[in-house]
């Protein structure tokens, strides 16, 4: 099933359940959560590359007293996150160098703290890698404590330039701090 099929609207709004391909990422989120890796009990989240933003509102209900912002490219995800009734804000725009003080500005109106990205920083990173290090300094300078990052799925021969969570992680640069490791699921903190 597609991470945009309405089904999972649907099934989130008529029992509660959230997709499935977002239990990897969130386990790992729960897990520094409760283990204090971001410092303080963070509240501000930001679901960044949000697509319809379940992933978003499955923080903003199951963390207490979590504050979520998303930021997505296509305007119609944007749109159906809306017309189901996600309740959080997202900031319509794609992630670009031209768009980092914009993300920076998002994240300080937003007081976010902690960033998720499911499968979402290969795709920014896809054609130019090299502002992987521009990106990380901004959002962390911004507020950012702690990323959690989900990659693609590994294939046995990949095509795409970013074809896994450590391509991601190298991406961002030597600021960037490993701190855990599952799978395609990782932690990142500031150095």
């Amino acid at each position: 099933m597609r991470y945009n099929d309405p089904s999972h609207f649907t099934r989130w709004q008529t029992s509660g359940e959230f997709p499935a391909i977002h239990d990897a990422i969130f386990t790992m989120l729960r897990k520094h959560l409760d283990a204090g890796t971001a410092g303080p009990p963070p509240s501000g989240f930001l679901d960044l590359c949000c697509s319809v933003g379940l992933l978003g509102q499955r923080i903003r209900e199951k963390v207490p007293g979590a504050r979520v912002c998303g930021v997505e490219g296509l305007a119609s995800s944007v749109q159906q996150a809306r017309a189901a009734g996600v309740a959080y804000p997202i900031l319509n725009l794609t992630v670009t160098p031209a768009t980092i003080p914009t993300l920076a500005s998002w994240i300080r109106l937003h007081r976010v703290e902690v960033l998720v990205a499911r499968r979402c920083l290969s795709e920014v990173f896809a054609t130019d890698p090299s502002w992987g290090p521009a990106f990380w300094s901004a959002v962390t300078a911004a507020g950012v404590r702690m990323a959690v990052i989900q990659g693609r799925q590994p294939v046995a021969n990949p095509t795409h330039p970013i074809p896994s969570v450590r391509e991601e992680i190298a991406a961002l640069g030597p600021g960037a701090r490993l701190v855990d490791l599952a799978g395609q699921c990782a932690v990142l903190v500031p150095l």
